[in-house]
Order: structure tokens, then C-alpha cells, then sequence
């Protein structure tokens, strides 16, 4: 089952005003390249204009410019629910006061799936993996329109340590 087909058969069973409020348990693991068709039409809802099978095929070659992980939450049926993608920087990271530091590069869920304790139990298995890869810290970043996210990341612990507006001028 496609990660579109569980998105629709959870919208489908359950409005959203009637899903359950408690949290849902998910088995949150390093992904596998037999997630690869789920993992990449999950980095499209997230990333639409920059995901690409390439990227997933060049992950399972390891050829990743630095160290990383990406974990999967998979529900009891076998779905993946959502990702989180790190990695560890040993260049400067915004507001961190050790080197290395590991880094939140991506983190998704579905939106049925919001709400329920999916993504807090990514970045729960983030942290572990951090502190295996000797980091004190996990940094990440999202855009400063996205207030869920900016929620989430409070509510998981994190602190708010800058606001930035990017500039670029073509040559």
C-alpha cells in the first residue's frame, strides 16, 4: 500500500474531528531500502519541488556528503507515517555552543497523523541518535512562516535562538 492509500483510507474511516486524541504508537526505526517508494513520496509532500528518487538511490549508495540517518515512523500495518532526516555538522550552527552538532535536516508527517505524537517520538529517537554520534546538541531550523512547526519544536524542546530573512541578488 502506497503512502497515499493509507492517507486516504485514515481521512476516509475517520474525519478528523473524530480521530483519537490520544497518542498514536509508532515503531520509529532507520529507514530501508524497501521504504524507498513510500520514503520518497513522503520527501514530495514535504519538499515537492526538490525530492527525487536520485536522492533516495544515492542514500542507499552512501554517498551522503556527511554523516546522517534518516528514521521512519511505521504504523502497526506496515505504513510509513512520516521521516526525520539528520545529520551531523561540524561547521557553525546557529545558536550551538559545542561542535559537532547533530542537525534535524528534515522532519515530516502525515497530516492525518498530525497532532498524535508521531513527531515527537522522531525526535525522541533523534536525540538518541545524536548522543550516540557523541553531539550535546540537535539543531534544526524551519521557516519563520510555518507556526506549527515552530509549536512543535517549542513543545519538544527546543529554543528559539534566531529569525533570519535570506537575501539573493542575481549577477
Amino acid at each position: 500500500m502506497k503512502v497515499s492509500a493509507l492517507l486516504a483510507s485514515l481521512e476516509m474511516c475517520s474525519p478528523a474531528s473524530t480521530l483519537p486524541k490520544e497518542p498514536i504508537i509508532m515503531l520509529v526505526r532507520p529507514v530501508t531500502i524497501s521504504d524507498s517508494e513510500q520514503w520518497i513520496e513522503l520527501r514530495c509532500l514535504l519538499w515537492p519541488e526538490a525530492s527525487s528518487s536520485a536522492d533516495v538511490t544515492r542514500y542507499f549508495q552512501k554517498g551522503m556528503p556527511v554523516p546522517g540517518i534518516t528514521l521512519v515512523a511505521e504504523s502497526p500495518g506496515g505504513m510509513l507515517g512520516g521521516f526525520a532526516e539528520l545529520s551531523v555538522r561540524r561547521e557553525y550552527v546557529e545558536g550551538a555552543t559545542t561542535t559537532p552538532v547533530a542537525y534535524l535536516e528534515g522532519l515530516f508527517v502525515l497530516p492525518s497523523l498530525r497532532k498524535k505524537g508521531v513527531a515527537r517520538q522522531l525526535i525522541e529517537a533523534a536525540e538518541v541518535w545524536a548522543m550516540e554520534q557523541g553531539c550535546a546538541e540537535l539543531a534544526s531550523d524551519t521557516e519563520l512562516s510555518n507556526e506549527a512547526s515552530i509549536s512543535l519544536h517549542q513543545a519538544c524542546g527546543f529554543t528559539e535562538v534566531e529569525r533570519a530573512v535570506a537575501f539573493i541578488k542575481r549577477l
